[in-house]
């Protein structure tokens, strides 16, 4: 449910303004009235379909272990109207640094290793295309050196996914 609310009116007609809320829904909308002397009336059911132009998602699991390594899925998604494809840096924020090291991997061959880092912040840049999505990996795992690791279960982290877009013109999208 979006809107529950009752308020009476004084005119024949009145109008209201709501924020819709920013996803890819539609929402059916309908209304009822009660007149002291007409009694009730009811208004034919509407649909409204709305999308939020530029956006990103992520989930994450319930819990992880300590050093199990993450992946981290961001999806962008465009669908700005001017159907353009958007040049998107995505950063993933580590807040309060130790709480996780990232995980980029070295091709070395036939060999990939991994290389911890503690950075505080990961950057990628990506091309979306217009009316598209794309998705973005992150890997990360539990910093080894936290306190908390004595009792193998990891508590609680901070992530922050930051992603922000220009689709060559000047104008940019957050």
């Amino acid at each position: 449910t979006w809107i529950f609310e009752s308020f009476e009116v004084e005119d024949s007609e009145t109008r209201k303004s709501f924020k819709v809320p920013d996803t890819i829904t539609s929402w059916h909308i309908s209304a009822f009235s009660v007149h002291p002397q007409n009694g009730l009336a009811l208004m034919d059911p509407q649909e409204l379909t709305v999308k939020n132009e530029f956006f990103v998602k992520f989930t994450l699991p319930y819990s992880i272990r300590y050093k199990e390594v993450l992946r981290v899925d961001v999806l962008v998604f465009n669908y700005v109207k001017s159907n353009k494809p958007l040049d998107v840096k995505v950063t993933l924020k580590n807040l309060k640094s130790k709480q996780f090291q990232f995980v980029e991997h070295e091709k070395n061959g036939n060999i990939c290793k991994p290389n911890y880092s503690n950075k505080t912040i990961l950057i990628q840049n990506v091309k979306v295309t217009g009316m598209g999505m794309k998705k973005i990996s992150f890997y990360i795992r539990s910093n080894p050196n936290d306190a908390e690791d004595k009792s193998n279960k990891i508590k609680s982290r901070i992530i922050q996914v930051y992603a922000e877009a220009s689709d060559g013109s000047g104008k940019t999208y957050k």
